[in-house]
């Protein structure tokens, strides 16, 4: 175990038994359960039931490579210098963002990084073709995020552009909805002290707010479900799968569609969503096997909470062994923190917080019959990471030193 996750441990269980050092009176020895009842899990075993572990994605979608790839050349398709250069580039900006929206720019990250260097080497003024008809405020605000949420230099200053000689934006941008929606999105990127784009980030809100309104009550379409999501997850603020399965479903409506690109996405979208699944039953199986409902009835079974919190965090199929150690880690930070608050007395929490100091199953003869529970479950979550490391990368800093597993479950 590294020493960082021992830390946040140890610190777990030294801040709560200091936090019931004021509970506690002097010479009690009597149990301290608490009367907290907390909701049942609404999951139950859907995740050891239901999952497909059958699921092949090679099996279940062979075109899956050729269509990754023909995505990937049409984002490599050089862009060049000749010709219509601001329609070249407006093309290559709506691609990227599709693909990132999509959910699937993580198979793509060298050529998105590329094709937007190129955009940000071109230079030229982002808001030079605004005109009081605003028909490229949607390019000049959608190039701006891109660049800036790549790590590119863009300045807020072209957004004066949109303002009059009164300092009040234009009239005819509160007009242009599908700009508005693109400079509503371009503002969650402003950096402490950028007043113009916290000033475009109001106006194009109440201005976006206002127009639902209307269009609601007479043409609802996908456009309008697009900024009513928007209006409640900003893409730069979304969690990146709820982007992904609510744009999926604006891009099919979409009537300049890319049928590669969305057909791909799709794919993409399951497979991953089956990898998740997968991942959960595995860590289910695991919680499972503590037997809660016998040895911890005081604890919170949140255990697909800490799973989509881990998922918010890293969604891709590279980072596997990541959200499985990390939900089991931050779940078991969850258990010790029941503990402390609903089940320990103040010389229980002490003798635990001196057990987690050390880590080691040699600690176990020295803690009340009561606490053993935790700590065993607390041990096992470390070594069996510890032996999912190892088999990864035996040589990895963050691998705890071994210990004998005698009294407590063996790592697997």
């Amino acid at each position: 175990m590294s020493s960082s996750s021992s830390l946040s441990l140890r610190s777990a269980a030294a801040a709560a038994a200091a936090a019931h050092q004021k509970k506690a009176t002097s010479g009690a020895a009597a149990h301290c359960v608490s009367s907290v009842s907390f909701p049942r899990t609404v999951w139950g075993n859907g995740f050891l039931d239901k999952v497909d572990l059958s699921f092949q994605a090679k099996e279940r979608y062979p075109n899956h490579e050729v269509l990754k790839e023909e995505v990937r050349k049409m984002l490599t398709n050089e862009v060049q210098t000749t010709g219509d250069e601001e329609a070249i580039i407006a093309d290559k900006l709506r691609l990227v963002d599709a693909v990132q929206r999509l959910g699937i720019g993580y198979h793509f990250e060298p050529e998105i990084e590329k094709a937007l260097e190129k955009v940000h080497d071109m230079g030229g003024d982002l808001f030079a073709n605004i005109g009081d008809k605003g028909t490229d405020l949607y390019h000049a605000a959608l190039r701006f995020r891109l660049l800036r949420q790549q790590g590119f230099p863009a300045s807020q200053d072209g957004f004066r552009k949109l303002k009059n000689s009164e300092g009040r934006f234009k009239e005819w941008v509160s007009r242009d909805r599908q700009g508005l929606l693109s400079l509503y999105e371009a503002a969650h990127l402003a950096f402490n002290g950028e007043d113009i784009l916290d000033e475009a980030l109001n106006f194009a809100t109440k201005n976006l707010k206002s127009s639902s309104v209307i269009h609601h009550n007479t043409n609802p379409n996908s456009f309008q479900k697009q900024i009513d999501f928007a209006l409640r997850f900003p893409a730069w603020k979304c969690v990146p799968r709820s982007l992904a399965r609510h744009s999926i479903d604006i891009y099919s409506e979409d009537s300049s569609q890319n049928l590669k690109l969305l057909t791909f996405a799709k794919m993409d979208f399951n497979i991953v969503q089956n990898l998740h699944q997968q991942e959960l039953y595995e860590i289910s199986g695991w919680w499972r096997s503590f037997d809660v409902a016998t040895n911890f009835p005081f604890v919170r079974d949140r255990l697909v909470e800490c799973y989509y919190w881990m998922v918010c965090v890293y969604f891709e199929p590279k980072y596997r062994l990541a959200r499985i150690i990390s939900t089991k880690v931050y779940h078991m930070l969850s258990i010790l923190d029941d503990t402390c608050d609903n089940f320990a007395t103040y010389e229980e929490l002490q003798a635990l917080s001196k057990a987690i100091e050390r880590m080691n199953v040699g600690a176990l003869e020295e803690l009340p019959d009561r606490m053993r529970n935790t700590y065993c479950a607390v041990l096992d979550c470390m070594m069996k990471s510890r032996g999912k490391l190892e088999k990864r990368d035996p040589l990895s800093p963050w691998i705890m030193p071994r210990t004998s597993s005698r009294n407590c479950a063996e790592p697997t």
